[in-house]
């Protein structure tokens, strides 16, 4: 997943200052984010915002932005479980990856070996623990 660009944390920071951390109703924020460019170009950036967990969706049409610390940490946990995966795939030790939440990075289908290893890995407060499930199940229930 790629970083944040910088048309979304301007989109973000123009939010925070308008509504803060309260809920607001999506029109409210397309007249604000109107100012900064087309409003099919805000939906997609709001769109993004979404996926990357930086604002949250209360119902159809209310949102809230969430503290960019989290939302940071949410991208970090993902990325490290990527790359992770990627790291053991070109070993070729084939394991699928989860993020449990922003601190625990659960990794599916490994050894014995390779469960004492991960875990004793922890990376800035982001544990990563081996689980027992099957890779065949995961990869079934489609876990990356």
């Amino acid at each position: 997943m790629p970083w944040i660009s910088k048309r979304e944390i301007a989109y973000y920071l123009v939010l925070k200052s308008a509504f803060g951390y309260s809920p607001f109703n999506i029109g409210s924020a397309m007249d604000i984010l109107r100012l900064l460019g087309p409003r099919r170009v805000a939906r997609k950036v709001l769109k993004r915002l979404l996926a990357r967990g930086m604002i949250e969706r209360l119902n159809s049409v209310t949102y809230r932005l969430r503290p960019l610390d989290e939302a940071l940490e949410n991208l970090l946990a993902n990325y490290i479980a990527s790359r992770l995966q990627k790291y053991l795939k070109s070993c070729g030790i084939e394991v699928a990856t989860r993020v449990a939440n922003s601190k625990t990075i659960e990794v599916v289908g490994c050894s014995e070996e390779m469960k004492k290893l991960l875990n004793s890995i922890s990376w800035r407060g982001i544990e990563i623990k081996c689980v027992n499930n099957k890779l065949s199940e995961a990869k079934s229930r489609g876990v990356e």
